[in-house]
């Protein structure tokens, strides 16, 4: 077993002996590590659905802008190092490793002192904060795990910008039952006197977010729907307007194929709009914005993994949704066969009803991946079935239903979706 592989397997572990922790538990642990998470300003970005892409597009814009920025994004897909990207990299497996041996050796001090072991994510994150402190970061782009109130990357005391991409019904066990409740949770990230810029929202959820930058006298701003407008649809990605910001309409193209995409870029072009005024970061210039957004690539959102399949990542009914129809102008009226799989904390047969009222396509298979947390294909086949769709394929094997779809595909797509685990177990099968 190389050190690589033993700090994995260590990591993987944590899940079976930790609990989450208090945010002075992680601020604890950062004051022992030297404090890592001042040496760099951050942009602070939590929400349902969409902020893996705002993230990976603000970092790419950085990136062109000359500015030597970090990325800390979950979860990953295949490899662990997915999580921590410096600059146009991922991480390199000996710094991961020197990395998790500091954090461990931490722990086990700590532990002495009678603080608890770090959780799977706070360990994580733990290190993305040494890894980008070591790397001489110049600004840090971290994505929330779960929420935002207590996800231990809101331990970061004054952000340059909070980002709030998008808010819809996803794990309610954790954070509500109704969207105001979860919005109350991702706006936790709002800091006092901090911008906050937000994706689009329901007028309930604007409210909860409006009203808590208000008491905190953090200045707020919200993309709206009419901003946004995808003009052109290429072979190659879309070609997109946007007035946010109020400098009238911008042109940009994107190397994606799915709307919502646009917006998520939207999204990005507000923040640096809001970010140039804080003073936090040197100028980006405009061409900056334009070559990061044309240049993002952003694993399994609607990613073209071989011609004609579509690999996406959404998993919740909003997320679901938001592919079918992307899924529905990507088909054009093509024959078009669905390959789904779902975790079984997430609502599958809302998920399904989405699909069939969106998107229809010409042939359903339903397998099983994301391991002890899987749904069985007979459970997802009667969500299909409730939604009106009759005929589907249950195939349990996630390599044999693959091979059926791409058998099935013929002159048409395919489209994978339902779960982020689905894709990662995709990934590695086609290596």
């Amino acid at each position: 077993m190389t050190a690589y592989e033993e700090a994995v397997t260590y990591i993987e572990g944590i899940v079976r002996f930790a609990e989450k922790h208090s945010l002075s538990h992680t601020r604890a642990y950062l004051e022992t590590l030297g404090s890592p998470d001042r040496s760099f300003p951050v942009i602070h970005v939590a929400g349902t659905n969409g902020k893996g892409s705002v993230c990976a597009y603000l970092h790419e814009v950085f990136g062109r802008a000359g500015l030597t920025s970090a990325l800390f994004t979950s979860p990953h897909l295949v490899r662990h190092t997915e999580r921590f990207r410096i600059g146009d990299r991922e991480v390199t497996e000996a710094e991961f490793v020197s990395a998790y041996r500091r954090v461990r050796e931490t722990a086990e001090a700590m532990e002495e002192r009678g603080y608890p072991h770090p959780s799977y994510f706070e360990f994580l994150f733990l290190m993305g904060m040494l890894l980008f402190a070591e790397a001489g970061a110049e600004i840090a782009v971290l994505e929330t795990g779960l929420g935002g109130r207590l996800d231990a990357t809101n331990v970061v005391e004054a952000p340059a910008l909070t980002v709030i991409t998008s808010v819809s019904m996803d794990h309610m066990q954790y954070l509500g039952n109704t969207l105001p409740e979860i919005a109350r949770e991702k706006a936790g990230i709002i800091k006092p006197g901090v911008p906050c810029v937000c994706g689009i929202e329901d007028p309930s959820v604007k409210a909860v977010i409006a009203s808590r930058a208000g008491e905190l006298g953090a200045p707020c701003c919200f993309l709206e729907k009419e901003e946004v407008t995808v003009t052109e649809r290429t072979d190659s990605g879309l070609i997109f307007e946007t007035s946010a910001g109020g400098d009238g309409k911008e042109r940009f193209f994107i190397a994606a194929q799915a709307p919502y995409q646009a917006e998520n870029a939207a999204l990005a072009v507000l923040a640096l709009k809001v970010l140039a005024h804080t003073g936090r970061i040197p100028a980006v210039t405009p061409d900056a914005v334009r070559e990061g957004l044309a240049g993002m690539r952003w694993e399994g959102r609607m990613e073209e993994i071989r011609p004609g399949v579509f690999l996406d990542g959404a998993h919740n009914e909003d997320g679901i949704r938001r592919f079918a129809e992307g899924a529905a102008l990507l088909a054009g009226g093509r024959r078009a066969v669905l390959l789904f799989s779902a975790v079984s904390d997430k609502a599958h047969a809302e998920m399904a009803k989405a699909l069939a009222e969106a998107f229809r396509p010409d042939a359903v298979i339903v397998t099983e991946a994301g391991g002890k947390r899987k749904t069985g294909a007979g459970a997802l086949q009667e969500a299909f079935r409730g939604a009106g769709i009759t005929q589907v394929r249950v195939i349990p094997s996630l390599q044999e239903a693959l091979g059926c779809a791409l058998e099935l595909q013929e002159d048409g797509l395919v489209f994978i979706c339902g779960s982020l685990y689905l894709v990662g177990e995709i990934k590695e099968i086609l290596g």
